[in-house]
């Protein structure tokens, strides 16, 4: 089985719960994991049973920090990091399960919709952080994702790039997500977080992961 995890931090009910619906029937464990939202009253609503709702009570986002934290929970071989905003296509389970099982990080495609919720492109295939599975005794060994990342961005390219290093292929899956449209987050530590990617580093960086706040 996989586990889905989600970082979440003042998103809006409806794009959660039309994030939850498109995986009611497929076969994975969700975890997700609140990071200071100023409003959780609407959660019972749309996490409901089954699933695995982690809150961390901190001013400041750390989308590593956040997924740490719901690593540390998993019970399954495999897991996927992913965003709320996704909406997940009936076969997306099936088709990581067909590949992620062949020693390989698994990427997905996804596509944008507009505030109408329409596609209006294709992601290509850069931006890794729509989806990002791999099997959990790796993510364990390396500690997983480096902390150092503030806020969001570059997390998700950090970790493919350690786990090239460590003999990993990468297959991207076709378009099975389609993001739904939102204004963007601020992003206030992109600039460091871009350097510490293209910095070098061991595989192993995080001492102790995970922590709640």
């Amino acid at each position: 089985m996989i586990t889905m995890i989600f970082a979440i931090k003042n998103r809006d009910e409806i794009r959660a719960l039309n994030c939850m619906r498109s995986l009611k029937d497929q076969d994975c464990k969700i975890i997700v994991v609140d990071y200071g939202s100023n409003d959780i009253s609407w959660y019972d609503r749309v996490f409901t049973q089954g699933f695995v709702v982690v809150k961390n009570n901190t001013e400041d986002f750390c989308k590593s920090r956040a997924y740490n934290i719901g690593l540390r929970l998993v019970t399954t071989k495999y897991v996927v990091f992913s965003d709320i905003d996704n909406i997940f296509k009936p076969n997306f389970i099936d088709r990581v399960k067909q590949e992620i099982i062949k020693n390989q990080v698994v990427l997905c495609q996804c596509e944008d919709l507009d505030q109408n919720g329409n596609v209006y492109r294709i992601h290509p295939k850069t931006g890794v952080g729509a989806c990002f599975g791999i099997d959990t005794t790796f993510m364990r060994e390396i500690n997983g994702y480096d902390e150092a990342f503030t806020y969001w961005g570059k997390e998700d390219d950090d970790v493919v790039k350690r786990a090239m290093l460590s003999g990993y292929e990468i297959c991207w899956l076709e378009p099975l997500i389609q993001h739904q449209w939102h204004e963007k987050a601020p992003r206030p530590t992109l600039k460091d977080n871009i350097s510490r990617l293209k910095s070098e580093k061991p595989v192993i960086l995080n001492q102790i992961y995970g922590q709640i706040c």
